[in-house]
């Protein structure tokens, strides 16, 4: 009947069946995803962070023995789910915190991993990437369009996994003349 009951609550918070399973299916689980709740994160957004990343993560180790409580995790969640983050960063900060612990954010700022919006630091990565892959670039502008993968890719190391994704292809375009 427990289980069943956190299966259902699971599936009205709108759970896809498998996460609902996955998570209700034990009870530490199920108060860990609860907790990161009532921190704020959403029910999909805790779900899918803790079965893909955190799971892993804790390599085997159960999730209360972790550093990183359900409360910072939901508010790790939170902070992914405002967009403070870019999703390269996001791993990155997760990773810290199942490691050491400690408030999200605070660890967020010191690990340098919010997300650059300043659109002069995003397009002096841009160019930095550009220059070091002129050939690329150059067979991208003759029309190997998919190389534009690759090059965001560049850029978005160049800038450390911190900028606006959608910011980087931006510019990107517009350097490489669309």
């Amino acid at each position: 009947p427990a289980l069943a009951g956190r299966y259902d609550r699971l599936r009205a918070l709108g759970l896809a069946e498998d996460d609902a399973d996955l998570v209700a299916a034990d009870a530490a689980t199920a108060r860990y995803h609860e907790a990161a709740l009532a921190a704020g994160a959403s029910a999909r957004g805790a779900a899918r962070w803790l079965l893909n990343d955190l799971a892993g993560l804790a390599a085997g180790r159960e999730l209360a023995a972790l550093p990183l409580t359900g409360d910072a995790f939901g508010r790790f969640v939170k902070l992914v789910e405002a967009g403070r983050l870019a999703p390269a960063a996001a791993k990155v900060l997760l990773a810290d915190l199942a490691e050491r612990g400690g408030d999200p954010e605070r660890r967020m700022s010191e690990l340098g991993l919010s997300k650059v919006e300043d659109r002069g630091a995003v397009e002096k990565a841009v160019e930095r990437a550009i220059a070091a892959h002129a050939g690329e670039a150059q067979r991208y502008r003759a029309g190997e369009k998919k190389l534009l993968g690759f090059l965001l890719g560049v850029a978005m190391k160049e800038a450390q996994g911190s900028a606006d994704p959608q910011l980087v292809r931006r510019i990107l375009t517009e350097r490489l003349g669309g």
